[in-house]
């Protein structure tokens, strides 16, 4: 049947997928699937989704589609990965199987066309690029959608389908933020613009993306970080933090890597962990050896590794200053109870410090943001560094008040740009609010501390402290004489853990609970399904957005009372497999998360 020209066909809407546009073409003749339809007009339905040319031409012929228009927004095979746009990007930082989506920009799709709503919502390329989290239009963080069965596979249609009645309620809970500079810069080079950041620029963009995003994190979570434990709101912060330090070149970088070893001097010859950011850096950086895109990054972060650490860092532990780039240690992290893995501070949704629903904005049509600069008018707002020298803070906080809403970037809108613009007036007002009372202390008790300090040994987020500064909890404020900063400002340490303790949320995320658990990701979610583990909301600290957390007395219930069977064969046993089906034939309870058993299989241990 290829060849004749449907009768019922659609447009490709402007910056559409094409496995998206096969997807509703299906949708728009009456078949749910695209792997059907495609069976039924006789069309190759994998080739299509590797790019083919010829697979395209022929899914030109039937749609009435150009086919360069349709080479142009399919994800085309090649030597190590896909080409979206002339860009080589391998599959780790693709999303082909499952779909995040922006549900403003989908119910916009409803409302400007004439077609049914299945049809009308369409996929974004840029929306398969995993760097992508947050859409540029609507400033909302991309809602993950999961991936479709056997049938549905990367049929973008058939898995929006189920959650066509719900968009609204997506679009109420997805987080809203504005678009990192490091989304920014990936969209500009998906433009075919240069950025404007010669280092960056000569990188592939996977890499620089990447890259960017794991300075990003050693920034922000320093010691014993754990990738595997980082979601997508954790990988946007970081991202946003990273560029900033990759943007510079390779000045930034040295000052960067250089204040690293400043604030974790131990641990650099040894290997007992937790491990020392370095090793962390360098452990990425071999995994891409073999990869001749990293070998940029491989020759500068070698060479700066191999000249060594500043000359006033020594090898032993020490108590270290706030740096510029970096959070200290434990400034991130909750209270380790009960032995329980250290993690990333979360709230009660009621904490007062920062009500979860005073964090969004229930309009019942969202519009576009209208805050963007013109590139004459963003030339006299400062960029981000002369942002953060103003309020005198270091990176990780100026990202937290970004994301908390007390410092608001502009957009660029010129061709190639990407880097935020911040308006001096506003600052100083920000900065105003926060020194309002806070006098000149020339002599001040030992509990008297500056807020990063405070944030530490409060077990807190610097940002909460502002928080509390803000909302004029704090009876016990001043400053250092002769300086006006964030940096000058002096709180009690006790008061601030007061405050802040009792609203920490210490259950696990999903990818927490993942790795802590050693299950794999469907392993986790049938024992959600099942009701052993418990979904709640918490608010992330630093980055101000709802996260789904697993209930600390089930997570705990569960690790107490169950065990692996693979952690049971593992005891010293003569014979542990019979030991296994002893307990099967007693009667213990057992959980088996799928019929194959390949999920994994929990045995009660109190049986």
């Amino acid at each position: 049947m290829t060849g004749t020209p449907l009768t019922l066909t659609i447009p490709l809407m402007p910056g559409e997928s094409t496995p998206g546009f096969l997807s509703r073409l299906a949708a728009r003749n009456g078949i749910p699937h695209m792997r059907h339809f495609c069976a039924d007009i006789g069309l190759a339905r994998g080739p299509i989704l590797y790019g083919e040319p010829s697979e395209l031409a022929r899914l030109a012929q039937v749609s009435a589609v150009p086919a360069a228009a349709l080479e142009a927004a399919s994800l085309r095979k090649v030597p190590g990965g896909f080409s979206i746009r002339g860009h080589r990007i391998p599959p780790s930082s693709l999303r082909r199987k499952d779909f995040h989506v922006c549900p403003a920009c989908l119910r916009a799709d409803i409302a400007e066309s004439s077609f049914s709503h299945h049809v009308a919502a369409y996929d974004r390329l840029i929306w398969k690029v995993r760097t992508i989290r947050t859409c540029p239009i609507y400033e909302l963080g991309l809602v993950d959608l999961g991936a479709g069965d056997f049938v549905a596979d990367q049929d973008f249609t058939a898995v929006l389908c189920p959650h066509m009645g719900r968009l609204d309620a997506l679009e109420r809970e997805a987080d809203r933020r504005p678009t990192s500079e490091l989304e920014q810069y990936v969209l500009t080079r998906l433009d075919g613009h240069l950025g404007n950041a010669p280092f960056l620029d000569a990188l592939e963009l996977h890499v620089a993306a990447r890259f960017c995003e794991v300075i990003g994190a050693l920034s922000i979570h320093g010691r014993g970080l754990f990738f595997e434990r980082l979601d997508e709101g954790d990988w946007h912060l970081a991202g946003a933090a990273g560029i900033a330090i990759a943007g510079l070149g390779g000045t930034g970088i040295r000052a960067f890597l250089n204040e690293l070893q400043r604030a974790y001097p131990y641990g650099r010859s040894v290997s007992a962990s937790p491990r020392s950011p370095m090793g962390d850096l360098r452990s990425w950086l071999a995994r891409h050896k073999r990869d001749a895109s990293y070998d940029v990054l491989q020759n500068l972060i070698g060479d700066i590794l191999d000249a060594g650490p500043p000359a006033d860092v020594v090898d032993k532990p020490r108590r270290v200053h706030p740096g510029h780039w970096i959070t200290l240690p434990g400034s991130v992290a909750s209270l380790d109870l009960q032995g329980a893995p250290s993690r990333r501070r979360r709230l009660l949704p009621t904490a007062p410090l920062i009500e979860i629903d005073a964090m969004k904005h229930h309009q019942a049509t969202l519009a576009p943001p209208t805050c963007s600069l013109s590139a004459t008018e963003a030339s006299p707002g400062l960029d981000q560094h002369e942002a953060m020298d103003r309020l005198d803070c270091g990176m990780p906080l100026f990202q937290s008040l970004v994301a908390h809403g007390f410092v608001r970037p502009a957009q660029p809108t010129a061709r190639g740009g990407w880097r935020h613009a911040f308006e001096a007036v506003e600052l100083d007002v920000f900065l105003s609010r926060l020194l309002a009372a806070a006098a000149p202390v020339q002599e001040f008790p030992e509990d008297m501390v500056g807020i990063a300090e405070a944030a530490i040994e409060g077990t807190c987020t610097e940002v909460e402290v502002i928080h509390l500064l803000l909302g004029q909890r704090l009876a016990m404020v001043g400053r250092k004489p002769g300086e006006d900063g964030i940096l000058s400002i002096l709180v009690s340490s006790s008061e601030v853990a007061a405050l802040v303790h009792e609203h920490t949320f210490l259950g696990p995320t999903l990818p927490e609970a993942r790795a802590e658990l050693k299950v794999k990701p469907g392993a986790l979610l049938k024992l959600i399904e099942l009701g052993i583990l418990v979904i709640e909301r918490a608010v992330d600290a630093a980055s101000r957005r709802a996260v789904k957390v697993i209930s600390k007395r089930s997570f705990q219930e569960f690790s107490d009372n169950y065990a692996s069977e693979c952690s049971l064969i593992c005891y010293s046993d003569p014979n542990p497999y019979s030991r296994i089906d002893r307990l099967k034939k007693s009667g213990a309870k057992i959980i088996r998360l799928d019929r194959s058993g390949n999920m994994g299989t929990f045995i009660k241990i109190t049986s």
